[in-house]
């Protein structure tokens, strides 16, 4: 419920902006997908929330072509399978060995970004792959010591690798585009505000005490 809300608020709030500046180039942290973890049961009252967010989605890639604005999704985390399943389905499959059930296993249970830290150097990227409501993705090495980050778009595939390959490489150990760093600290809240906010609640639910992980109170550091 909390995620299908968020993704609403925050595909409401991106249509919003692409309408009122026209960016060349609009990024988002994380999928342009609902991700299919996330879809509720049919039989839920959920479901028409979720219906609702890719409705919404939906119209978000129209207003995008509409404007003329290369849409992104940056997936930093990404635990899809979907390359590796690619790779099992139209590389392997045309392979004559008795090894290849053994690999298509391997694969079976391997993330894509595990393989292709391997697999990819720096600035080298995966072939698109589609994926659903005419949105692709393919996965770009843009650190040597980072994982490939998974990038998420409609069209201009070469162009886009290029931008977010500019913004991304500045670090080696970590890949991701610098404005969505930026973006990130900047809505991030401060330790004072985390405990007024927590103090706040705490207080309204008349809760007399909040135990945190023993992590989060060690006294060293």
């Amino acid at each position: 419920m909390r995620l299908l809300f968020l993704t609403k608020s925050i595909v409401k709030l991106s249509i919003e902006t692409i309408k009122k500046f026209s960016p060349d180039l609009f990024l988002m942290d994380g999928s342009l997908l609902v991700n299919p973890g996330d879809i509720p049961k049919k039989d839920t009252t959920l479901y028409s929330d979720y219906l609702e967010v890719r409705e919404l989605l939906k119209k978000l890639y129209k207003i995008s072509r509409e404007n003329e604005c290369l849409l992104v999704g940056i997936v930093e985390d990404s635990r899809s399978s979907i390359f590796c399943n690619f790779i099992a389905e139209n590389i392997l499959s045309k392979i004559r060995s008795n090894k290849v059930p053994e690999l298509k296993e391997l694969l079976r249970r391997t993330r894509d970004t595990n393989l292709l830290y391997y697999m990819l150097e720096k600035d080298e990227a995966t072939r698109s792959i589609d994926l659903q409501d005419g949105i692709k993705c393919f996965y770009l090495k843009t650190a040597q010591f980072d994982r490939p980050i998974r990038v998420e778009y409609i069209d201009k595939m070469e162009e886009i690798a290029r931008i977010i390959y500019t913004i991304s490489s500045q670090n080696k150990t970590y890949g991701v585009p610098n404005v969505l760093i930026e973006a990130d600290q900047r809505a991030k809240l401060s330790e004072n505000e985390t405990n007024y906010f927590i103090s706040l609640i705490a207080s309204k639910l008349r809760l007399q005490n909040i135990f945190f992980l023993r992590r989060e109170g060690r006294p060293f550091t």
